[in-house]
């Protein structure tokens, strides 16, 4: 119930799809080599702090705005 929390989930459905996989990844390898009972939660937590980053990653283009605008200069 804690990773589809509208508040700290991505909003793009990319980026969700990256949270999901990143969390699915995180808790296979702290249940698998890790020595946490919760890895569940741990992963949550430690994938939330790069939620700013995938919502920037994945933000959709603006129509009629190009990829990159050069600096006048």
């Amino acid at each position: 119930f804690f990773a589809t929390d509208s508040v700290t989930s991505p909003a793009t459905r990319s980026g969700q799809v990256i949270y999901g996989a990143a969390i699915g990844c995180l808790v296979f390898l702290l249940r698998s080599y890790g020595a946490h009972a919760e890895a569940a939660g741990l992963a949550i937590l430690l994938v939330n702090v790069l939620v700013p980053t995938i919502d920037r990653m994945t933000r959709p283009r603006r129509f009629g705005v190009p990829r990159r605008v050069r600096e006048a200069g």
